[in-house]
């Protein structure tokens, strides 16, 4: 999101911006120039999101608003009905596996009927891989003239000079690393399960926080291997640890498009990453649908059979290979590549001019 703006900024997109943050929380980000800020309390609730950015939609009255995550994408789409104005909201994750995995019965059931009910109500919906995209034409009802995959970009230069950078934290001789929000549907649980009983001789590093640390924290001490895995919370800047890991492993159940996977292939570390829905299969193997049994080498990595421990050590003994480690290190490479171009950013802009002009009542996009 935050390069979007930049980018729109630094081309003098003329167009007055503002950025509607739904709750109060840290900020791991300066906010960009030439924007306005609101910050509302809406505390992670739906009905208050609802009501509180749609007073700030009377107040500002845009002409096109963008959004990002489930709960914003649903209140952008319903409130684009109620005051006239362009929506697009972008999904970035398998929202049907994203769903399943974090409610159940009544609350899920209720989950799929509102988005089904708001998002095809948006004037486009943008998903981050080819399977978020389909899966929201299948599952949810967005009409397939109504969507669209748009990868995430990444600034490649700026992500290698930053893993030029002192790591913040001591690192061991040989680790390897995993990073994202310590939550279920990334699965750290399984992966620290199968390192204690694998050939890895390596430390694992994770890099995150989130509301699992404490089963975690447990889970590794029941398993003694309090001198092998360190869960080391957030860092100011991963890159630098994560370029001096051997090779970065994923053992998500869920994704979108998985950036901190994108990030370690731009840095030439090998990847081992479970083929959980969506992203990775699409990222390694450059097909959404392909089938992987145990632990699979793609062509720019090693896919795991999602929620299988056995597949997670078979991948550990594949990437103990230095030989096999350097290619996968210069596939992943290669591949980083096609992630850094332009064109994504400039995709999101002819769009933007598009809708604006469809839409020509405000001068404000949101």
């Amino acid at each position: 999101m935050f390069r979007i703006i930049e980018h729109l900024v630094a081309r003098r997109y003329p167009a007055e911006f503002h950025l509607i943050l739904l709750d109060r929380l840290e900020e791991a980000r300066p906010t960009p120039e030439g924007i306005s800020k609101h910050v509302l309390n809406s505390r992670g609730s739906l009905s208050r999101s609802l009501r509180e950015l749609s007073h700030i939609i009377k107040e500002i009255r845009p002409q096109l608003v963008v959004s990002f995550l489930v709960r914003a994408n649903i209140c952008n789409a319903i409130l684009s009905r109620l005051h006239s104005y362009s929506a697009i909201i972008c999904e970035r994750m398998h929202l049907t596996s994203h769903l399943e995995i974090n409610h159940r019965g009544f609350r899920l059931f209720l989950s799929n009927f509102v988005v089904r009910v708001s998002y095809p109500l948006a004037n486009l919906v943008i998903g981050v891989s080819n399977g978020v995209t389909m899966d929201l034409i299948d599952k949810f009802g967005v009409k397939p003239k109504s969507a669209l995959t748009l990868f995430n970009f990444y600034d490649l230069d700026q992500i290698r000079m930053a893993s030029l950078e002192e790591p913040e934290i001591f690192l061991p001789e040989d680790f390897i690393v995993s990073v994202g929000r310590l939550v279920r549907n990334k699965n750290f649980s399984q992966l620290i399960t199968a390192l204690a009983d694998s050939s890895c001789k390596e430390h694992l590093i994770i890099l995150g926080e989130g509301e699992e640390r404490a089963a975690l924290q447990e889970l590794i001490e029941a398993l003694n291997l309090a001198d092998r895995v360190t869960m080391v919370g957030h860092v100011k800047n991963p890159a630098a640890i994560v370029r001096r890991a051997k090779y970065f492993i994923s053992s998500s159940l869920n994704e979108g498009f998985p950036n901190a996977m994108v990030e370690a292939m731009t840095l030439g570390v090998p990847i081992v990453a479970s083929n959980c829905p969506s992203g990775p299969a699409e990222i390694l193997d450059g097909n959404a649908t392909v089938l992987v049994k145990g632990a699979t080498r793609a062509k720019y990595g090693v896919l795991l059979e999602t929620d299988s421990i056995t597949a997670i050590q078979a991948a550990m003994a594949i990437m103990s290979d230095s030989e096999e480690r350097l290619r996968f290190a210069t596939a992943a490479s290669r591949r980083a590549m096609d992630f850094g171009g332009l064109e994504i950013l400039e995709t999101y802009e002819q769009i933007f001019r598009k809708l604006l002009t469809e839409n020509p009542q405000s001068g404000k996009a949101s």
